[in-house]
Parts: C-alpha cells; sequence; structure tokens
C-alpha cells in the first residue's frame, strides 16, 4: 500500500504548519502491519506570533520548536473493518486502525529529536486497489529551541491521503 496526501498541524497557536505526508505499508494479515511515513512541513507565523513580534511587554515567540520534517515507522493495528452505505447504493469497505513506532523529527534550527508517533485513523475504498485515508497521528519529542534549551513538545496533525494497493485485488 502507498498513500500520499496533506498534513495540517492542529495544535500549534503561534505557526500555521502544513505539509505532504508519503507512507508505505506492508500488510502481514488482515491485523497486523508496518509502516513507514515521510512527512515534510512548512510553517507560517499566525497573527498572534506577528502581534506578540511588535510588543514590548510580551515574551519573544521565535524559541519556540515547530516541526520541519519526520521519518519513522510504526507497527499497524486494524482493530475494526466493515463496509457503509452511501445513499443506498454503493457499499464502501473501511477499516479503522491504531499505529504507534518513532522516528526523527527535524525541527525549527534543524535539530533532530527521536519522536515517539502514536495515531489512528481510517480507510475507506475507493474502488478495488484505491483507498482515502484520514488519519489523526500524535508526535512527541525533546528538542533544542532557537536558544538552545531543551523543550519537550508533541504535535497534533490531521492528514488526509489517497492511496494505492499492491498488488491489486484481482491478484491477492
Amino acid at each position: 500500500n502507498v498513500m500520499g496526501g496533506a498534513s495540517f498541524v492542529t495544535n500549534d497557536v503561534f505557526y500555521r504548519t502544513i505539509g505532504l505526508q508519503a507512507r508505505a505499508s506492508y500488510y502481514f494479515n488482515e491485523t497486523w502491519g508496518a509502516e513507514l511515513t515521510a512527512m515534510y512541513l512548512f510553517s507560517n507565523k499566525t497573527d498572534i506570533t506577528k502581534e506578540a513580534a511588535n510588543s514590548p511587554n510580551l515574551k519573544q515567540v521565535d524559541t519556540l520548536v515547530t516541526p520541519k520534517s519526520y521519518f519513522g515507522g510504526d507497527v499497524y493495528f486494524n482493530a475494526i473493518y466493515g463496509k457503509i452505505a452511501l445513499n443506498d447504493r454503493k457499499i464502501i469497505p473501511f477499516e479503522f486502525y491504531q499505529e504507534v513506532g518513532a522516528g526523527q523529527m527535524m525541527t525549527t534550527g534543524s535539530q533532530s529529536s527521536t519522536a515517539v508517533h502514536a495515531g489512528l485513523g481510517q480507510i475507506f475504498a475507493r474502488t478495488r486497489d484505491q483507498a482515502f485515508r484520514v488519519d489523526l497521528s500524535l508526535y512527541f519529542f525533546n528538542a533544542k529551541n532557537i536558544n538552545g534549551e531543551k523543550q519537550f513538545t508533541n504535535s497534533l496533525s490531521l492528514t488526509v491521503d489517497y492511496g494505492l494497493f499492491f498488488p491489486g485485488a484481482r491478484d491477492r
């Protein structure tokens, strides 16, 4: 299974962080699998951050850590699978999964940090070979900020993916 999509970091009020994500998965059986994830993110200051930079009474937010990229591996567990009906005309197979793993998070200032990842989501089959995926992932990491101080942080990302299954359903 190969998927690609767009990610949005939802828990950062100081930076608007979006990016691209690619995943490659191998399923050992219907329940268990392994997955590699690569994510590249881009951050822009929000209005709150711009206002804080102009205020002499507020502490600068330039020292905050924001994620830039992540590469890691996960153990994939498919907890529930089934089918849903769309307007009583189409049946869409789905699966609900959880995953946990670790990898390397690159942060602001090109600092690398070990990250722990936990995620959950749903895969909706479009055809026998193609699917949509909605994923909510939490990354925990400890990185140095711009001032060189260690800072424990987390990033919660929402990702929407589209992908292909290899081999196709006819060959499985």
